[in-house]
């Protein structure tokens, strides 16, 4: 497209690329080297958020919790360079992850002394937010956010241009620990973490040893993964994850009213009515949160290979603008989104992420299902393709996606996405005695020999799996030309439906990626992500005539809803 062709030249230009070296970050780092003194340095944290960066914390634009129709500035809890909190109690992997801290600013030759000193420091600094950090589902709880002012000193609201005002802390423990943490924190420290965040986030749009020794350590050393990745390959990923707007924009352009959209559209709109349904043939609920419940189903809000409207990084760079610039620019760009956004009122369908994107979501804050063109696609979606794969393929996301709206996070905003315990205490504890119907399922489960699942980590997730399966499998059996099968097809519409649902999740996961999947991973092993939904499902031993009481035909099953 017209548009992307500026940043595609400018990733496939490696001679341009090998030849800037890091010298893009130059500004941004001789600015962390001309803060002389603690209020300086908090002025260059906030001109980096305001650039795109996300050190020590994140910042964005999001609906208030107790105003969900303005948006305020939402701070979130984060900093850490590798995935997880719980990554930093393996001495190992910190004693590893110094050592690529190390080697990353030897290349990069911006190091205000010792590299190995300089890391060092990083990882104590990182360390000690990982130990302010709440765990991922419970950082995700609504009830651990909160509308106050800021613990942060006036020169970082100076840096990030923004007046100060109350923001939304996610979560406020967070930010109080951090506050002391920026009181004590040597001021060399702190800047050695504020360049290394700054080199760790722009590595792989920099030169090869640096992007080299990026995948050395993330690819190789964190998941196990092997060989490098050919340049066009890189770019095919990194221009529309990096650039989204106008390639969002673009692909929609060229297929303004695709029909694929439109299928997927039906079968987003008969999940949320067979979820309506679900939930209001739920007797363990009590009337008044039933009618909660099913009015917050019915008003998801449903995005369906829309393109989001927001301004774009590429026009505010020239044309000719060499990789490095254009991702900066992208980056400043998109912090100008949330800056724009502030006190505004609140638009469900002004979608803040990637169009092209293959996967689908929740969006507690605006009770709105997202499914992006991307995700529009093979191999989970095709107009030529029977529906039973269509179905399979397409159906469970979604089912598991709205399923959220009413889990321990999501049932803690109202239609509005308001916070606040609208469930009475006897749904909520019947909620519970069910899911702990599925939390026996993962108990006692390991990743790999040796390795436990942490079942208290990934239940909510699993829960939405089966809960997603179902619902897309009453959809599919509703659908009038459902059983159309070619003649030479070895397998009935329903057993295509479960193959076409396994076959989404066809992966090779190394086992050092198995490793750090189990202490980040909310989700469970996709092994498990596939055959416990089906046998939770009994339309799945009806498909495949399974035995009484084998493995895949149960007496044990699980249901929410």
């Amino acid at each position: 497209p017209p548009r992307g062709a500026p940043a595609w030249a400018a990733c496939m230009d490696t001679d341009a690329i090998e030849e800037a070296g890091a010298s893009p970050l130059d500004a941004l780092i001789a600015g962390i080297d001309s803060a002389g003194d603690r209020a300086a340095l908090m002025r260059r944290l906030g001109e980096l958020h305001a650039a795109g960066f996300s050190p020590l914390f994140a910042v964005d634009a999001a609906p208030s919790s107790d105003v969900p129709e303005r948006h305020v500035l939402l701070l979130s809890q984060g900093g850490l360079g590798l995935d997880d909190a719980a990554l930093y109690d393996d001495a190992d992997l910190r004693r590893d992850y110094a050592a690529h801290i190390a080697r990353m600013l030897e290349v990069a030759a911006i190091s205000s002394g010792r590299a190995d000193l300089a890391a060092t420091r990083v990882v104590e600094l990182e360390r000690r937010l990982a130990a302010l950090h709440l765990p991922t589902r419970d950082a995700r709880d609504p009830r651990n956010w909160r509308r106050l002012p800021a613990p942060l000193p006036a020169a970082w609201w100076e840096g990030l241009g923004v007046e100060t005002r109350p923001v939304e802390l996610a979560p406020p423990d967070y930010f109080e620990g951090l506050a002391r943490l920026l009181e004590t924190t040597p001021v060399e420290a702190l800047a050695d973490y504020l360049r290394w965040s700054v080199l760790d986030t722009s590595a792989g749009w920099l030169h090869a040893p640096l992007r080299d020794e990026q995948a050395d350590f993330r690819d190789r050393r964190m998941l196990g993964l092997v060989g490098r990745e050919e340049r066009e390959r890189t770019c095919r990923r990194e221009v529309p994850d990096t650039f989204r707007g106008p390639v969002s924009r673009a692909l929609l352009a060229r297929y303004p009213d695709h029909a694929a959209h439109a299928g997927a559209l039906r079968m987003a709109e008969g999940a949320r009515s067979v979820l309506t349904s679900r939930v209001q043939a739920a007797d363990w609920l009590d009337d008044a949160t039933r009618d909660e419940a099913t009015a917050k189903v019915r008003g998801i809000e449903l995005v369906v290979g829309r393109a989001d409207r927001r301004v774009e990084g590429l026009d505010r760079a020239p044309p000719d603008a060499p990789w490095g610039a254009l991702v900066l620019a992208e980056r400043a760009a998109r912090a100008g989104n949330w800056h724009a956004l502030l006190d505004r009122p609140t638009d469900r369908r002004l979608v803040p992420y990637d169009m092209t994107a293959r996967t689908a979501w929740y969006l507690p804050t605006s009770n709105a299902l997202i499914l992006p063109a991307g995700r529009i696609a093979f191999p989970w979606y095709g107009l030529d393709r029977e529906l039973a794969v269509n179905h399979g393929g397409t159906g469970p996301t979604l089912g598991h996606e709205m399923s959220h709206a009413l889990d321990p996070n999501g049932r803690h905003r109202d239609a509005s996405g308001r916070v606040g315990d609208w469930w009475s205490a006897s749904s909520s504890a019947a909620y519970d005695d069910r899911a702990a119907c599925f939390r026996r399922q993962l108990d006692g489960r390991e990743v790999l020999p040796g390795v436990p699942l942490d079942p208290d980590r990934v239940l909510y997730e699993a829960v939405a799996d089966s809960e997603g399966l179902a619902v897309a499998w009453q959809v599919f059996v509703a659908e009038p030309e459902g059983a159309d099968l070619p003649d030479d097809l070895a397998l009935t519409a329903d057993q295509l439906f479960f193959v076409s649902w396994a076959q989404t999740w066809c992966a090779h996961a190394p086992e050092a990626m198995l490793r750090t999947l189990a202490a980040s991973d909310p989700h469970a092993p996709i092994d498990l992500r596939v055959n416990l939904p089906a046998r939770n499902l009994p339309a799945y031993a009806a498909a495949f005539s399974c035995p009484a009481g084998r493995p895949m035909a149960p007496e044990d099953r699980c249901r929410l809803w």
